[in-house]
């Protein structure tokens, strides 16, 4: 009897030990990251790509700021140049009265990346592993561009219901480039799911330089599930090429096409070709 209580006594002993190992451990962690990561409020409740750093700052929540830091610490531990600053920025946007987004610009690689981290107030949950977009053409305004060649316009995030399920998604913009055979910007869209991680439903290619005519451009505009999509040329008037009827969800997929514009119908998902789908 004796030797069964002390064993039991031994795995609660265990049990209170573990506890106290993770409890330990989390405040290890928060404490490698006491320091006050600062973010910029804007007035346009977005984020820019220059160096304009106008607007009042804010404590990152701790949450957050630990994820940021933890994206930050791997690059570094990773990178075998450190001669600049990985952290370039962190934005705040509202998106609820709770839920704030979060984008930290950090450089790693051949460019800086645009991570996304959403944060809720009420839970105190943040995203643990935020996605990102790719940064480098869309740096300083485009300023590597021709003017003519600039496609991002201001706001490069909104919040827009897109499936009507009642619930707003995140809408972040994207320069892409590749040489003269490609130029466009995308837009992706985030939802909010479980414990505040974000799953990309769709992205489109909303705009899009001609390669074998770069006086036009394709657009792409999406209503209510439809993708409307023109094609306008230097000194033309817009032209209809036709609508992709999409259904939206975590498994998005185009329902049809309706072509009006032979010369230009295999343009309607993307100046890529019928075979680039930017359905995710």
């Amino acid at each position: 009897m004796n030797k069964i209580l002390k064993t039991s006594w031994f795995l609660i002993f265990l049990v209170f030990m573990s506890f106290v190992f993770d409890a330990n451990t989390s405040i290890c962690l928060n404490k490698k990251y006491l320091h006050k990561l600062r973010a910029i409020c804007r007035k346009d409740n977005g984020f820019v790509t220059n160096n304009d750093k106008s607007g009042e700052l804010e404590n990152v929540p701790e949450k957050a700021a630990i994820i940021i830091n933890q994206i930050v610490d791997s690059i570094k531990k990773n990178s075998s140049n450190l001669g600049y600053s990985i952290l370039g920025g962190v934005y705040k946007i509202k998106m609820t009265p709770l839920i704030s987004i979060y984008i930290a610009k950090i450089y790693e690689g051949d460019g800086p990346f645009y991570y996304i981290v959403a944060y809720d107030a009420g839970t105190g949950m943040a995203t643990n592993n935020p996605p990102s977009l790719y940064g480098n053409y869309m740096e300083n305004n485009e300023g590597d561009f021709q003017p003519e060649a600039r496609l991002l316009t201001s706001p490069l995030i909104s919040f827009e219901d897109i499936n009507s399920d009642g619930k707003d998604e995140i809408k972040i913009k994207e320069r892409v480039h590749d040489g003269t055979t490609y130029n466009a910007e995308i837009d992706h869209y985030y939802d909010i799911g479980d414990r505040m991680n974000l799953f990309q439903i769709l992205s489109v290619e909303s705009i899009s330089i001609n390669a074998s005519d770069r006086n036009c451009k394709t657009y792409r505009i999406l209503s209510k599930s439809t993708l409307f999509d023109t094609i306008k040329c230097e000194n033309d008037k817009p032209q209809s090429i036709g609508r992709v009827f999409l259904q939206i969800n975590t498994h998005s997929k185009i329902i049809s096409k309706q072509v009006e514009d032979n010369l230009y119908g295999s343009y309607l998902i993307s100046n890529l070709g019928e075979d680039s789908l930017l359905i995710r």
